[in-house]
């Protein structure tokens, strides 16, 4: 087992064995830095003991579950007695196996294909932009925005049913014939109804091999038999994604990955997170699924779906770094602002109010719970043991990130399991619970308050001794307050 540790602390607290590096402290020095400041665990009210368990169920998973490598990160946004926003650890695993491919070894700085955490990094937050600058409305229909959307759901209630042997097959097309009523609700699904996988779309369709324009895939989503009246169920489909994707195109009269760019992406400072990496950055990315034979294989992503729009999509095709997505939650806890060191203050990208919006459960179809674009508490959550109305998203790659807005805790692991074996997969998707509920109890440990003066208000008749004694009196909260001998 070959493996590293790069952890944002004063000391090492995991132990013998591993090598505490420095991250560059949050400051002007240099945008490899910016929005993330350099804690120990204990002053962002984390127990040190409780994290290294959290921490050895991702060394587990390298070690001894066959997945390749591994990126993890803890941090904090500013809550009650957390003063300062910040990331409390990270560290980075490799197989063993690795050590004899410099092109297996991942870092801190490694590009991992994110897989369907682009829905939320890229695709929500670009949404949320869009409603933040009054350019879309969650309630508007799609066919407001896209005007042949009626036309092309339309063709698809007129065309014949597929014969049983179609090659190409979908899960839509293992369903019984639409009825007209779905067909006619199709055409008023909304941008809400995308967000939370309520659009009564199939999961997806077949793209392996194939290469379609953004206009086309719309089409054959349009065109594809509805499973349910929108809003009436919950079914994860990568279809919402691709469709939203298009919607923000024709709002923002730019391509989806400009657009990110230009209003995610740069604003927070993610100089690490793109769509299709370009050639001088293919060293950097963490292989996925063989074979990665080819020089520019590490940098095509793995979605079928993504791959075959060119690699940018709604759905999948997002790269980035741990550092990166650590500044991604930070802005999210932080009710959409984050620090920016050229205004040596905070630097707005969302609203409070939108983020509350975005990051609420939405609906709630028996244990299917969702938010706009984030899962809250669904068969694919990794919520585990956080608060109910925590939130996040995960990736079929073997990527995952969740947020708890109470504590103001994140948590992101990275990995690339699918360049592993089946069963790693597997198991890594069992253990991403599993780490979340070793991270929430460490950080229930009270934070130690700040002791100030507090000044009382005195009167002449008080002698020169009640009045310094009164004048620095500590006011304790109640589980701080010494105990008076008896």
């Amino acid at each position: 087992m070959l493996y590293s540790n790069v952890l944002l602390s004063r000391r090492d607290v995991l132990g013998a064995g591993f090598t505490a590096l420095a991250l560059p402290v949050w400051a002007g020095r240099g945008k490899e830095g910016v929005g993330l400041r350099v804690q120990t665990p204990e002053s962002l009210g984390f127990d040190d003991a409780k994290l290294v368990l959290a921490v050895d169920a991702v060394k587990q998973l390298v070690e001894q579950d066959g997945v390749p490598s591994a990126v993890f990160a803890v941090g904090r946004a500013a809550r009650g007695g957390v003063k300062q926003s910040g990331v409390a650890l990270r560290a980075v695993f490799n197989a063993a196996s690795n050590a004899g491919n410099a092109g297996e070894v991942v870092g801190a700085d490694t590009l991992f294909d994110l897989a369907s955490l682009t829905k939320v990094v890229a695709l929500t937050t670009v949404v949320a932009a869009l409603v933040e600058q009054k350019r879309l409305n969650i309630d508007t229909p799609v066919r407001e925005v896209l005007p042949q959307w009626e036309t092309l759901v339309q063709a698809g209630a007129q065309a014949p049913p597929p014969p049983p042997n179609l090659s190409v097959t979908t899960p839509a097309q293992t369903q019984p014939v639409a009825s007209p009523e779905l067909w006619q609700a199709k055409k008023h699904i909304t941008v809400r109804h995308l967000l939370t996988h309520t659009a009564g779309f199939p999961a997806g369709g077949a793209y392996t091999g194939r290469s379609v324009t953004l206009g086309q895939a719309v089409g054959e989503i349009a065109r594809a038999r509805p499973l349910s009246l929108p809003g009436q169920s919950f079914l994860y489909s990568d279809y919402s994604a691709v469709l939203l994707g298009a919607i923000v195109e024709a709002v923002s009269a730019r391509n989806l990955d400009t657009f990110c760019y230009d209003d995610v992406f740069r604003p927070l400072r993610m100089d690490s997170t793109m769509y299709r990496p370009p050639v001088l950055q293919l060293s950097r990315c963490a292989p996925t699924t063989p074979p990665d034979f080819t020089i520019l294989s590490p940098g095509l992503v793995h979605d079928p779906t993504a791959r075959a729009l060119g690699g940018v999509s709604g759905n999948a095709g997002l790269f980035s770094t741990i550092d990166d997505l650590s500044r991604f939650c930070l802005m999210w806890l932080n009710n959409g602002q984050i620090y920016d060191p050229a205004k040596g203050g905070p630097k707005r990208l969302l609203s409070a109010q939108t983020v509350r919006e975005f990051t609420r459960a939405q609906t709630g179809y028996g244990e299917n719970k969702r938010a706009l674009g984030f899962d809250v508490d669904s068969p694919y959550s990794i919520r585990g043991d956080f608060a109910p109305g925590s939130y996040g998203h995960t990736g079929y790659t073997g990527t995952s990130l969740w947020l708890d807005s109470q504590s103001g805790v994140f948590v992101i692991l990275l990995t690339n399991a699918v360049h592993g074996t089946d069963a790693a997969r597997q198991t890594l998707i069992k253990t991403r619970r599993v780490i979340s509920s070793l991270v929430a109890p460490a950080t229930l440990r009270p934070v130690a308050p700040t002791l100030k003066p507090t000044a009382q208000p005195h009167t002449r008749r008080q002698s020169r001794r009640q009045r310094t004694a009164s004048s620095v009196a500590l006011r304790f909260p109640p589980r701080f307050a010494p105990q008076r001998k008896r």
